[in-house]
């Protein structure tokens, strides 16, 4: 298509009319027009819809439509393409009402020349085409504010991206300095204790060595044995702190060796109860599992007199829940709040991954232990 060619529909019902102004318009020096034409207001909205016109003159009587509601409803039908209005009538207030409404100029039939019909429809083009300018301009306006608002949103994110990151930092740094407390927890609860009884025992036995020198060979037999446990005990936490058995064969068989291993030191008979989609669990979670099931074995052993022991492990939702209990004497958790490290250990470690540790106990009533820790995603529903 020519894009010299300014592409008019003329709207007349008259044939003689039309003539003449297409001949008008054919011997214009300034610009060429190619002018379709029709009679009727209804053919002239279907091929506007079709929005293959650059500019219309409409008559204001036609056979389907008359006055000021012709335009109105070719506006309607394309309220963009420029109106030029033909009427026989010298109507000074109808050509003011015509413009307000939009029309782009009112010309009269009988005083209507070459001249005036090329110059009011180049003012339509113009107008027409100085709206389109407006448009890409408002347009370009539009995507430099979109362009702006994506690089404040990028910058907002790296933002956010940056403090994260430094959230991160200080949270790998307490976690650090909580491992730490971890450890010290272990070694206190377990390999202190120990070494405090052997080095209390050997000091009773340096007092009796002279006097009773059989009661103080009996107390250093038993420092021995007090020394070799601490020995196990120091053993245990150095496996304990990066345990072999969970890396080597999973979590299911290295609580599988911890429960044997309680049997053989002549322990509580210990029940497991597992439904968790371990293979799907990430190792850093199957780790806390295995040491909060250790902790709380160990537990179970020295305090609680209990001959049984039952640990269940299941999914719910996206939660793990985690449940170590005995039948033994029992404890009142507030009087010994801040004396079990090995409990505040646990406690400790469920809160580094974002969970919840309950202890229900009593005197004489044994404890249990409840876990809940949350899953990630993409295990919810799989137990």
């Amino acid at each position: 298509m020519d894009p010299s060619v300014i592409r008019v529909l003329l709207v007349e019902d008259s044939a003689g009319d039309a003539r003449l102004i297409r001949e008008m318009l054919s011997v214009t020096a300034g610009a060429r027009f190619d002018v379709s034409w029709t009679e009727r207001l209804t053919t002239a909205k279907e091929q506007l819809a079709r929005g293959n016109v650059e500019v219309v003159l409409l008559d204001l009587s036609l056979p389907d439509g008359h006055g000021i509601e012709s335009f109105l409803e070719i506006n309607e039908v394309a309220p963009a393409v420029p109106v030029v209005i033909l009427s026989g009538l010298d109507d000074e207030a109808l050509a003011v009402q015509a413009v307000q409404q939009g029309a782009q100029d009112y010309l009269v039939k009988g005083e209507a020349d070459v001249r005036l019909l090329e110059r009011a429809l180049r003012c339509a083009i113009e107008r027409k085409a100085a709206d389109k300018a407006l448009a890409e301009r408002i347009a370009g306006l539009d995507e430099a504010n979109r362009k702006l608002t994506r690089e404040i949103e990028e910058r907002r994110q790296a933002e956010e991206a940056l403090q994260a990151e430094k959230r991160l930092l200080m949270q790998s740094l307490a976690l650090q300095e909580r491992e730490r407390k971890l450890i010290a927890y272990e070694i206190h609860d377990g390999l202190v204790q120990l070494l405090t009884g052997a080095e209390m025992k050997l000091q009773a036995a340096l007092g009796r060595r002279d006097a009773v020198p059989a009661a103080a060979k009996q107390t250093l037999d038993q420092v021995l044995d007090l020394l070799r446990a601490a020995i196990v005990e120091a053993r245990r936490l150095i496996r304990g702190l990066r345990p072999p058995a969970l890396e080597e064969a999973g979590l299911v068989a290295a609580v599988d060796r911890l429960v044997r291993q309680a049997s053989e030191a002549g322990g509580p008979r210990v029940e497991l109860d597992w439904d968790l989609p371990v293979d799907r669990l990430p190792l850093p979670l199957q780790t806390a599992v295995f040491r909060i099931i250790q902790e709380a074995l160990t537990n179970a052993q020295r305090h609680s007199g209990s001959d049984r022991v039952r640990i269940a492990a299941h999914q719910s939702g996206d939660r793990l829940q985690l449940e170590v209990r005995d039948w033994g004497v029992g404890f009142d958790p507030q009087r010994v709040e801040g004396q079990r490290f090995g409990l505040e250990g646990i406690r400790e470690r469920v809160r580094l991954l974002g969970g919840q540790a309950t202890v229900d106990a009593a005197p004489d009533r044994g404890t249990r232990l409840i876990v809940e820790l949350p899953l990630p995603e993409g295990t919810e529903g799989q137990g």
